[in-house]
């Protein structure tokens, strides 16, 4: 078995006021299966990856994961975008997860261990773009009527009180009749606060079922300003999806 192409298809889609592009990866092998996934960069993908993989066997995902690997760590102080290269790493390897998956009939929750076949899904959508107070409070409301146990929130404007103030007025609206079975919030702040102003953010939501807080401080001293948060308050903390282990090799 092995991989005879790998090629991305972008897609452009409306959000909000604007549009956004998404990326579809596609890893075809001899035997006719396709593995697929969504994510990455074409240009990544098509030059410095997908050379590596053509012709191996896509059942060794280890090996294939740790040449990526090491080709993208090799580029990064020449050409490559390390962050965006660790992202196309990722597709290429959901994929050949997927792909792994039809090979052998079963679908890759199993593969990997899992005891259920249902996953809990949240609702998103809510800061991406500009949208003021009663426009966050309405779509909250929505997402809740919609049965949706979990309501992400991303913060785009760096004022802690107006910031707040959404979610405070949400999770009245929501959940003000039923303070046991709560509709849980997360919140994503793009890395846009000082540790100051996420503590402050913290401090005045503290009433909020704040289920966790995502990229919630700068990128200057986080991995220490994360320490720091998690001793300050007792909700669950979650680093950049994007975060890469080499600034941290050797860090308490």
């Amino acid at each position: 078995m092995k991989i005879t192409k790998i090629n991305t298809t972008t897609l452009r889609h409306k959000w909000g006021d604007t549009t956004r592009d998404s990326v579809i990866l596609y890893i075809e092998s001899d035997n006719g299966l396709i593995g697929i996934s969504r994510g990455g960069d074409p240009e990544i993908i098509s030059e410095i990856l997908a050379p590596l993989l053509i012709g191996e066997d896509p059942r060794n995902i280890l090996k294939l994961w740790y040449l990526m690997y090491e080709e993208i760590w090799k580029y990064r102080k020449i050409k490559l975008d390390v962050q965006q290269g660790s992202i196309s790493l990722g597709a290429i390897d959901i994929a050949l997860w997927d792909l792994y998956g039809k090979y052998i009939k079963e679908p890759v929750w199993r593969i990997l261990g899992g005891f259920s076949n249902e996953v809990k899904v949240y609702a998103d959508g809510i800061g991406y773009y500009h949208q003021t107070t009663e426009e966050v409070v309405k779509l909250a409301k929505s997402h809740a009527d919609q049965g949706y146990e979990y309501i992400k929130y991303h913060i785009t404007e760096p004022d802690v009180d107006i910031a707040a103030e959404k979610l405070i007025l949400s999770d009245k609206l929501i959940n003000s009749k039923n303070r046991i079975n709560t509709k849980k919030l997360m919140i994503d702040a793009f890395s846009m606060w000082t540790i100051d102003q996420a503590k402050e953010y913290i401090d005045k939501t503290q009433n909020v079922p704040i289920y966790f807080l995502e990229e919630i401080v700068k990128k200057d001293n986080e991995f220490g300003n994360y320490i720091k948060l998690k001793q300050y308050t007792s909700t669950k903390i979650a680093a950049r999806t994007a975060w890469l282990s080499e600034p941290y090799i050797g860090s308490d």
